[in-house]
């Protein structure tokens, strides 16, 4: 593994609360050249995503002819139901691409975890987990055992933004 380089925070970052203390909240973009690894230069994502289109019965696929995730034929944002039972097929979607991925010779460092029972009122302690949340391969704790020192990347569900988003995080 190469050493990474010595990345500093803004003061314009506004900081958010964490259980293990303050977190810039950085923008996506800075977090994908920054902190992410690289894919491996054999991941092809364009052939993957083909992949996905085509792979199974056409009622079954995992991309519609649309373009969209079939278990998310509706938009998020038009559901009524709570965000965990709306973004539930994500776990069945990470695993679709875990599934190619790994046909294709790729390596799976990080699991996609999704919470059964996030916090309703968004707010984290050393118990609280996010809505899903990335772990490396690697970590054997189980979810209740799971530490915020394990989560390698949080994520919230949202079906669309609000002015509370921040608060949420």
């Amino acid at each position: 593994m190469g050493s990474h380089p010595v990345v500093y925070a803004r003061e314009s970052w506004p900081v958010v609360s964490t259980p293990l203390g303050g977190a810039p909240e950085v923008p996506v973009q800075f977090f994908l050249k920054h902190f992410l690894p690289p894919l491996s230069p054999r991941v092809d994502i364009a052939k993957i995503v083909s992949s996905l289109k085509r792979r199974g019965k056409k009622g079954h696929r995992a991309i519609t002819d649309q373009g969209r995730w079939r278990r998310f034929a509706t938009d998020p944002k038009l559901r009524n139901d709570p965000d965990r039972i709306v973004f539930a097929p994500l776990k069945q979607i990470a695993k679709a691409i875990l599934n190619e991925g790994s046909m294709r010779h790729a390596v799976q460092v990080l699991d996609y975890r999704h919470n059964p029972s996030p916090s309703v009122l968004h707010c984290r302690t050393r118990a609280s987990r996010s809505d899903m949340y990335l772990v490396p391969k690697t970590c054997s704790r189980t979810d209740p055992d799971l530490r915020w020192m394990d989560v390698t990347v949080p994520g919230e569900y949202a079906k669309g933004d609000s002015d509370d988003d921040k608060k949420k995080v």
